[in-house]
C-alpha cells in the first residue's frame, strides 16, 4: 500500500482506545490492520488523534456493539463511524510521534520519554474534549467511562480496586459529597 497511511488495528487497547499510527513508507499488512490512505498528512493525524483519544474510548463503550464482548476488538465500520471534526492539537500529535520515533531507535526504554508521552496524550484528550465543546457534565461522563465502566467491562488488572472501601477522610468522598450538595442543596 502506498504511503502515507493511517494504520489502525482490528483490536483496541485494554482501555478501549483504538490503536492508530501514521505510516510514512509503502507497506504490506494483513487483515488485522486497516489502512487509510491520503496525501493530506494533517487529515491523517487528525483521524489518528481522534482514534487514540479518550473520546473514542467513551464512544466505544457507549455505542459499539462489540465492546467488552469481542476480546478488545472493534468493528472497523464502528471505528470509522465516530464523529469527525477538526482537532486543534496536531502539533501535540507530531510531538508524540517524534518522541516515540526517537524512543524506538534506542535499545533502552526511557521512562522519562514514556512519561512525557503519557502527559502529552492527556493534554491531547483535554484539547479534543474542548474542541467538541464538552460541558463539565460531558467531561465527567467520559471520566466515569474511563475510570469505572471500561475497567469493569474489560476486567483489566486492578479493576477489583473499584470495590475497595473508602476511608472516611478520603478526598473522593468529600468531592462526592460536595457534588451532591451543589446539585441538591436548593431542594432542601
Amino acid at each position: 500500500y502506498k504511503a502515507p497511511l493511517l494504520l489502525t488495528t482490528k483490536g483496541t487497547q485494554s482501555d478501549l482506545r483504538a490503536e492508530a499510527a501514521i505510516c510514512l513508507y509503502d507497506t504490506v499488512y494483513k487483515d488485522a490492520v486497516t489502512g487509510i490512505h491520503s496525501q493530506d498528512i494533517e487529515l491523517l493525524r487528525n483521524i489518528e488523534g481522534l482514534l487514540n483519544s479518550s473520546l473514542f474510548a467513551y464512544l466505544n463503550i457507549t455505542t459499539f456493539s462489540s465492546s467488552g464482548i469481542e476480546r478488545e476488538q472493534a468493528l472497523i465500520q464502528e471505528k470509522l463511524s465516530i464523529p469527525y471534526f477538526n482537532i486543534t492539537c496536531i502539533d501535540k500529535i507530531k510531538q508524540v510521534e517524534s518522541i516515540l520515533k526517537e524512543s524506538s531507535q534506542s535499545t533502552m526504554v526511557d521512562d522519562a520519554q514514556l512519561n512525557e508521552v503519557e502527559t502529552i496524550k492527556k493534554e491531547i484528550d483535554s484539547i479534543i474534549l474542548q474542541d467538541v465543546k464538552c460541558t463539565e457534565v460531558d467531561i465527567d461522563l467520559v471520566d466515569y467511562a474511563l475510570t469505572i465502566s471500561i475497567p469493569l467491562a474489560t476486567k483489566v488488572a486492578g479493576y477489583e480496586n473499584l470495590f475497595a472501601f473508602i476511608k472516611k477522610d478520603d478526598k473522593m468522598l468529600k468531592q462526592y459529597a460536595d457534588a451532591y450538595l451543589e446539585r441538591f442543596a436548593e431542594a432542601f
